[in-house]
């Protein structure tokens, strides 16, 4: 990795993939104004439990069993500590498609002291409530007068329930876990 040249904000996306990533910053440059030169797209193989694709010939991962549990979480360290090292207290990283439970450990551990994002769990959610707001103003109707039901524990799912207790709990000065009942 080289030294980007944004003094401001630099951006990484980890994903699984390279597609979305790619896509995102793309995005961010066409609408958001980020420079292409401060965006880098990196792929986290950490290799994989499908049989069928150890197999085949024109698999273009790692061609091992995947890292799980410590090895996995000191890669990651190590990974975290070198972008900060190289890019600064100013890079952000964005992770992209990681399994359920780790994407939300990552955020958890990693969100006191790296600039951290999760566009599945945090992205999805701030669209969300900002739909949901912007429809209870125009019907004169609050968030608070509302329960919300959620099916399923997926990223998405989880960050919305969350973001919404947030502003449930900002609005009425409780608790966030109240705002969650």
């Amino acid at each position: 990795m080289r030294r980007m040249s944004n003094p401001v904000m630099n951006y990484i996306i980890l994903s699984q993939g390279m597609g979305i990533p790619v896509g995102k910053l793309a995005l961010y440059t066409v609408f958001g104004g980020v420079r292409p030169s401060a965006c880098v797209p990196i792929t986290i193989d950490v290799g994989t439990n499908n049989e069928q694709l150890l197999k085949d010939k024109f698999y273009i991962g790692l061609r091992q069993k995947r890292a799980t549990g410590e090895e996995y979480y000191n890669f990651l360290e190590e990974f975290m500590k070198v972008v900060k090292q190289i890019y600064g207290e100013k890079v952000l990283v964005q992770y992209e498609d990681f399994a359920n439970h780790d994407a939300f450990e990552l955020l958890v551990k990693y969100g006191t002291t790296h600039l951290v994002f999760n566009d599945d769990i945090q992205g999805t959610a701030v669209v969300v409530l900002a739909g949901l707001v912007a429809s209870l103003k125009l019907l004169g109707w609050s968030l608070v007068e509302h329960t919300f039901l959620f099916f399923g524990a997926g990223e998405a799912g989880t960050g919305i329930a969350e973001i919404i207790a947030l502003a449930i709990s900002k609005k009425t000065n409780a608790p966030v876990e109240e705002a969650r009942k």
